[in-house]
């Protein structure tokens, strides 16, 4: 397990310093498939989900809003994600949570905004 989440976070190094540093025309969008398929693990997705969140890769959100968040990571950025997208889905998400878990959404929110003025 210690080896893939090796393999994981390297890849995504990789992948992030491809986008910050790559000149050619579309790079960044490229790079967004690659990621998508870091959501297919599950124990590890969050991973992915948090790039995707970072580079404000919401066209991605069906993608996102699929991953089981059997675990409480994996259920934290989905949230986070969902927070900041402007998609409908991640709308629909956020008033779901919030009609279920209004403190976690809210703790969420609460989180988020210290971590963006801190940026």
């Amino acid at each position: 397990m210690l080896r893939l989440a090796r393999l994981v976070f390297l890849t995504l190094l990789t992948l992030a310093f491809l986008r910050d540093f790559s000149h050619a025309e579309g790079c960044a969008r490229c790079i967004g498939p690659p990621v998508t398929k870091l959501l297919a693990l599950e124990d590890m997705s969050d991973f992915g989900v948090e790039t995707l969140r970072k580079w404000k890769r919401y066209e991605l959100t069906p993608q996102v809003l699929r991953i089981k968040a059997d675990q409480p990571i994996v259920r934290r950025a989905n949230m986070r994600f969902a927070l900041e997208s402007p998609h409908p889905e991640a709308l629909q998400y956020v008033a779901q949570e919030r009609r279920r878990a209004a403190e976690y959404v809210e703790d969420t929110e609460e989180l988020l905004k210290l971590e963006n003025s801190e940026n």
